[in-house]
């Protein structure tokens, strides 16, 4: 008998953690910013702009997808850039629970690189401002 006492025991608790994991994904469907935020705040929109590879750099490193150097000089490259970036918005993506698919972020990445940059920086928990201010 006690052993059937501990199934119980298991299954409340399988059944909380699956009502925990199912109420995590219900709260955190959506990106907390949206892909044009960047835009309310000109200044760090500016300085994203023009030091991309710093922000870049900062965002793969963050998601084990490559060093931060290498971030910085993967994001001289334009095209190349857009992929990885793309890369990281979809492990940000997938680790969040965000709906969405790679065909989604691939174009998010190609047609507004630099918003893409602030709207994952800030996802990560990471103040977009401190980003940049880092180094």
């Amino acid at each position: 008998m006690e052993t059937s006492g501990e199934q119980k025991k298991e299954k409340k608790s399988d059944g909380t953690k699956q009502e925990a994991q199912y109420t995590r994904v219900l709260q955190s469907e959506t990106w907390q910013v949206g892909i044009m935020s960047c835009v309310d705040d000109v200044g760090l929109c500016l300085q994203t702009a023009l030091c991309p590879c710093i922000a870049a750099g900062l965002l793969l490193e963050f998601t084990n997808i490559t060093s931060f150097c290498s971030g910085c000089l993967v994001s001289l490259l334009p095209v190349i850039s857009c992929c990885y970036c793309c890369l990281a918005r979809t492990k940000i993506r997938e680790l969040h629970h965000i709906r969405g698919s790679w065909l989604c972020d691939l174009a998010a990445s190609f047609i507004f690189p630099f918003c893409v940059l602030f709207q994952a920086g800030y996802e990560i928990d990471t103040k977009p401002s401190q980003i940049l201010n880092r180094f």
